[in-house]
């Protein structure tokens, strides 16, 4: 709001998904990473919308290539941008007042929703927290954040795999089954995925399993992983002896 003559003041005001017996709301312990997140609006905005021609010599390209995921959460790359600052935000609070053990699980979270790049932004940011002779405040450091989204489309690019690059289409698996309380939509080896979220024994013999060449097949337990890793494309990935 902006009273007449005012300066311009803004406020976040969340929402609660709980409420007590009287009808108060409840807010859990995690709810902080979202209550970090959304104050933080107040200091990265002013900061990313300062720097706009700046970020947009590259944040247009990055949003492009995950377009369908940034739509999704109604961000333009604009948001991306200020999103993505604060989700690093949230990970450096994270570690902090609950210890790095936390950190796989947000990255992997954050990879879910197509953040590729927020664990390097994250790792950016230890940079400005161990050298604050150098970088006094935030807005000090926002070259280098912006150098780094300047260096983004060969990483983004590297993690959306376009199909000329799978070289065994039919020992190649696009969709698996997972187990029935995970939400996850994507297999991620790097986080283990294959051993916490896929259900390799959802049917009786095995699961099922479609191919990157369109055909599907049962698999018995273990046989998507060994002797061969057909999750993974590149020899490194696919030899799981």
């Amino acid at each position: 709001m902006q009273p007449p003559g005012g300066r311009l003041e803004c406020y976040s005001i969340l929402g609660h998904h709980a409420t007590d017996s009287a009808g108060f709301p409840l807010y859990d312990d995690g709810f902080v990473g979202t209550l970090v997140h959304e104050a933080g609006h107040g200091y990265v905005n002013p900061l990313a919308n300062a720097r706009r021609a700046d970020f947009e010599r590259s944040a247009p390209r990055v949003h492009a290539q995950v377009a369908g995921a940034m739509n999704a959460q109604a961000y333009p790359w604009t948001s991306m941008v200020n999103e993505s600052l604060l989700h690093a935000v949230e990970a450096r609070y994270a570690e902090a007042h609950q210890g790095p053990s936390v950190l796989p699980k947000f990255f992997a979270d954050q990879r879910r929703q197509s953040w590729f790049w927020v664990e390097e932004l994250y790792n950016l940011y230890g940079d400005y927290v161990a050298d604050r002779r150098s970088y006094p405040t935030f807005a000090a450091f926002m070259p280098r954040v912006i150098a780094y989204f300047d260096s983004l489309p060969q990483p983004v690019m590297f993690e959306i795999m376009p199909e000329s690059v799978v070289e065994y289409p039919s020992e190649t698996i696009l969709f698996g089954e997972k187990q029935e309380e995970q939400g996850d939509f994507l297999m991620d080896l790097r986080t283990g995925n294959e051993v916490t979220v896929l259900d390799q024994s959802r049917h009786p013999g095995g699961a099922n399993y479609a191919f990157a060449d369109a055909s599907a097949r049962s698999l018995a337990f273990g046989k998507c992983l060994s002797p061969v890793n057909l999750w993974g494309v590149t020899p490194g990935a696919r030899n799981n002896p």
